[in-house]
């Protein structure tokens, strides 16, 4: 990915619909920007990590402005990890566009990376955007309540449990999953009209090819379908 260096980035800040201060960071070009974004990070990620980085600075230099977020309980942001859901991920991407749009433009663009994914295709529902990207995503929300099945019981018994998820310690609740069990995300699915390019590498050992191949398959909308090859699922191989 060759990046344009002439770009510039700002952290910024603003508030979720819970009054929870999030915490962002807008990657803007030097000239007046196209279009405006909003980055939803993978699932406990934030919008530091390299590939947000890298996207940022690369639309950055292509005069398109990203505003990547952490999401409630995540990096610098309030709010515990714990007491958030997959609801309220929907809820800070809307609080992010609405940020944008007070004080620059409304975006029209929403890129989501592997559980980011799922979250903007509903906040797209919410707003008035062009074009959504996702990147490495699950065909659902719903992909995670399989990852955590052998814990359900135990998770339900205590509340929360700490749950080891790459190299971090969180932990998960009751109200998250509860919020994934019961959340429609296959029927809100099909009334997501905005153009969607589904990006999805085809070595991604987290969240399998396939499902990215079902999620295309599943929307209703204009749509086009990118195998990435010689790619991770978190896109941050040194040689990209």
């Amino acid at each position: 990915m060759k990046i344009n260096m002439e770009y510039m980035s700002k952290r910024v800040s603003f508030d979720n619909q819970k009054d929870l201060r999030l915490s962002a960071i807008i990657d803007l070009p030097k000239s007046e920007p196209k279009a405006y974004a909003v980055y939803a990070p993978c699932f406990t990620c934030g919008k530091d990590i390299l590939c947000a980085n890298r996207l940022g600075k690369y639309l950055a230099g292509n005069d398109i402005a990203t505003l990547r977020i952490d999401f409630t309980g995540i990096g610098n942001s309030e709010g515990k990890f714990e007491d958030s859901t997959f609801s309220d991920n929907v809820s800070d991407i809307i609080s992010a566009a609405q940020y944008l749009e007070k004080n620059f433009r409304a975006p029209k663009i929403l890129i989501g990376h592997s559980f980011g994914g799922p979250t903007i295709l509903m906040a797209s529902l919410s707003l008035s955007v062009s074009h959504i990207m996702t990147l490495n995503s699950p065909s659902s929300p719903k992909h995670l309540l399989k990852t955590f099945s052998h814990l359900r019981e135990e998770i339900r018994l205590k509340g929360k449990i700490p749950v080891i998820i790459g190299k971090k310690t969180v932990q998960i609740s009751e109200s998250f999953m509860s919020d994934l069990e019961n959340y429609p995300f296959e029927d809100n699915l099909l009334f997501v009209k905005t153009q969607t390019h589904v990006f999805h590498a085809v070595d991604d050992n987290e969240v399998p090819f396939e499902k990215g191949e079902l999620l295309f398959q599943s929307l209703l909308c204009r749509k086009n379908f990118f195998a990435l090859k010689n790619m991770n699922h978190l896109l941050d191989r040194k040689e990209y």
